[in-house]
């Protein structure tokens, strides 16, 4: 096991199996996604890396405090994760099943109960490389099961000859009292049909630490309450096979190849990120230094500087001629040219690079998009997007469907009406992001004309949403208008 349950206190952590990758997740990619400059500037480096990266060198400045306060992070990595999130769930995928209407009313229900964590979840898979689905109930708040999504930075996975066969979840609570110096850790390991809670305090940050009675910290107090003699709940009685989470990997990380954790999207971008960083911050720098100046001589402001004409574009300087009463105000304007477009020019190109390495076209982005298009040519142009998107939908299609089972299952235990797993279901991407009305008029239209379609074919293309029932009542109107008895009829 990589993080055993009775583990000695001592226990490093991160684990050693995964140290390089955890370490990479919770310091440099954490800190890019953040966008925060005092998060960033604080990830821990060797002194080499500080060297090298032109953001800790900005960091480590404590001489020119100039030139350490004008770094200004790029916040490009959140905004990918953000745009990953919309185009995979911005409009709410739906789980469907054949069966009554009765039945598709309820997973409609679990559809909209779902699509926040969703979209969370896949933000947080963009951002840190892969996410978990965990169904969770709490009889004391709803009489219905909830979705949590996790990032792969809190996850220790573990492996048997490539099958996932246990998954520990560790999370950092919070000190109990000002004065509490240890590191508190709730650990939530998961194994088929079983889960456990543990509590570890730890006064070394980098280990593990003791176990103690999850009813020592007011986190892990309730489910001292739930669980059995050892610490865990039995899961069986669901009558769902394997684990209760289900992960979603955001694709392979080149870095590190046995593919326990999945790379996020700017994961190859870090470099480029950094460059763009130096760039954004020269251009703040230029317009602090560039602003305009009134020089005046020394004393011409008069006593404590007490000339307020927005004084803050005047500045004293010692040696300027003060003038006679017969000359002109000793004042001198300097007034720098600001090198916008160039500075404009470099961050479009940098940003554009980064996108597209992270697997987008700068057109999602919104660059590049002067004039109206067809939806034709809009595909073609986003078409690194397209196939993105497409990936990603079948990593998370999967993990979702489990997900759906199990929180199907949970709602029986938990009385709902009618509840428990259903044979077939089946995810359905909405096309909102996907498509043009106008362009898919007009294949239907051409696919008529080549009498290559039905009524029922047109009616599903042109509304996706609608139900079987709903498509057939749709076919019967039309046929009804157009006083026709088969729909091959208005093949022609």
């Amino acid at each position: 096991m990589v993080l055993p349950l009775d583990a000695p206190a001592n226990t490093p952590w991160p684990p050693l199996a995964y140290q390089p990758q955890i370490r990479d997740l919770t310091g440099l990619v954490a800190a890019w996604t953040s966008d925060e400059r005092d998060v960033l500037t604080q990830t821990p480096s060797t002194p080499a890396k500080a060297r090298g990266k032109w953001w800790q060198r900005r960091a480590t400045d404590q001489v020119d405090t100039h030139r350490a306060r004008s770094f200004i992070p790029a916040a490009i990595a959140g905004d990918v994760a953000a745009v990953a999130s919309d185009l995979l769930f911005g409009s709410p995928a739906i789980l469907t099943a054949p069966g009554s209407g009765q039945q598709q009313t309820r997973l409609e229900e679990l559809s909209d109960r779902v699509a926040a964590a969703l979209q969370a979840g896949a933000d947080i898979a963009s951002g840190t490389g892969g996410a978990w689905l965990v169904p969770r109930w709490n009889t004391t708040l709803s009489d219905r099961s909830t979705l949590q999504a996790i990032g792969q930075d809190q996850a220790v996975p573990e492996y048997t000859l490539g099958v996932l066969t246990a998954v520990s979840f560790v999370v950092t609570l919070p000190a109990k009292t000002e004065a509490d110096t240890s590191t508190w850790r709730h650990i939530e390991r998961h194994e088929d049909g079983r889960v456990w809670h543990a509590l570890r305090e730890a006064t070394n940050p980098n280990e593990l630490g003791a176990v103690r009675p999850l009813a020592d910290h007011p986190s892990t107090a309730a489910l001292g309450d739930i669980v059995q003699q050892d610490g865990g709940i039995d899961l069986t009685g669901f009558g769902v096979k394997g684990m209760l989470p289900s992960y979603v990997s955001n694709g392979f990380w080149r870095r590190y190849r046995g593919g326990e954790y999945g790379a996020p999207d700017h994961a190859s971008s870090l470099p480029d990120i950094d460059s763009l960083s130096q760039t954004l911050s020269a251009w703040d720098r230029e317009i602090r230094v560039g602003q305009a100046r009134i020089l005046v001589a020394e004393g011409a402001l008069g006593p404590d500087g007490a000339l307020d004409l927005d004084d803050e574009v005047f500045t004293e300087l010692k040696g300027l001629d003060q003038g006679t009463a017969s000359s002109r105000l000793p004042v001198e304007q300097v007034h720098f040219d600001l090198r916008v477009q160039d500075f404009a020019a470099t961050a479009l190109a940098q940003t554009e690079r980064i996108i597209t390495s992270c697997g987008y076209a700068p057109q999602t982005f919104g660059l590049h998009v002067e004039g109206a298009i067809s939806g034709t040519s809009h595909k073609l142009r986003e078409r690194r997007t397209y196939r993105t998107l497409g990936r990603k939908q079948r990593a998370w299609e999967p993990a979702v469907l489990r997900a759906a089972q199990w929180m199907l299952a949970i709602d029986k235990q938990l009385g709902l009406p009618d509840a428990g797993m259903v044979d077939g279901l089946n995810l359905e991407w909405s096309d909102d992001n996907l498509g043009d009305a106008a362009e898919t008029a007009s294949t239907i239209q051409a696919l008529r004309d080549a009498r290559a379609i039905s009524i029922e074919t047109s009616v599903r293309m042109a509304q996706p949403d609608l139900s079987p029932d709903q498509v057939d009542d749709e076919v019967r109107r039309i046929m009804d208008e157009n006083k026709t008895t088969s729909p091959l009829d208005l093949i022609g």
